[in-house]
This record gives C-alpha cells, sequence and structure tokens, in this order.
C-alpha cells in the first residue's frame, strides 16, 4: 500500500505531526498519530472525534509522543442494524482516551476565538 504522506519515503516511515495509521476495523477504530504535542492532539485531532466540540489542552505535559488509540465509532441511533452487530463494541472515545491514555475529557466553559462576518458585497471591476 502506498503511503499516503508524501513526506514518508516507504510505507511505515513516521514523520512527526502526522497521522500514521487510521483504521476501522469492524465498529472500532485503531488511530497511531506520530509527533504531537499534546496541544495539538487535543485541538487538532479530537474535536473531529467528539461532537467537533473544541478541545483544550490542561495536562501540562511539554514534549512530542506517539499516541495509539483504539476506540469504537459513534454508531448513531442504528446501532442495533449495523452489518457486524456480532462484531465485539470498544470503548467509546472518551472511555478510551482514559482507559488506555490516562487522559480525561471534563466539559467546561472556556473563552473561544470566534470570527463574526457582519456584511459580504460582491467584489467591484477595476
Amino acid at each position: 500500500m502506498p503511503p499516503t504522506d508524501p513526506r514518508l519515503k516507504k510505507p511505515g516511515d513516521r514523520v512527526c505531526g502526522t497521522t500514521g495509521s487510521f483504521k476501522f476495523i469492524g465498529p472500532n477504530v485503531v488511530a497511531d498519530w506520530y509527533g504531537f504535542t499534546m496541544y495539538e492532539f487535543a485541538g487538532q485531532s479530537l474535536p473531529s472525534r467528539v461532537g467537533f466540540r473544541p478541545v483544550m489542552d490542561k495536562t501540562g505535559l511539554t514534549g512530542m509522543f506517539d499516541i495509539h488509540l483504539e476506540f469504537s465509532r459513534e454508531l448513531g441511533p442504528n446501532e442495533g442494524s449495523r452489518p457486524d452487530a456480532d462484531a465485539p463494541l470498544g470503548s467509546d472515545i472518551f472511555k478510551a482516551l482514559q482507559e488506555q491514555l490516562g487522559l480525561k475529557l471534563t466539559p467546561a466553559k472556556a473563552p473561544v476565538d470566534v470570527i463574526v462576518i457582519d456584511r459580504v458585497n460582491r467584489p467591484t471591476e477595476n
């Protein structure tokens, strides 16, 4: 299988700041991130997995990490009708983060940067 990132010379190479693999196995996901800081992992990788809610790093951990995580996909309301209903279901992402990495997502309120567009005009010809 050819590498997906053009910086990789051959399959299996690791490049800092890349998702090495993201595999769907039945109802579960097996994901690897290489050379991520906790800030990058929280801010870039987790929001799309937790309903697009912002995630802030408050771990105080510095440095870069290779992260391996196995969790179940969000199945939605038709969980019972999925074709692989007999496949064992892994932990949800919240439980997997705590069990496998010792990280806990805690709901909190915090300021968020927002861009507000008041008006849009068509460009004029020069």
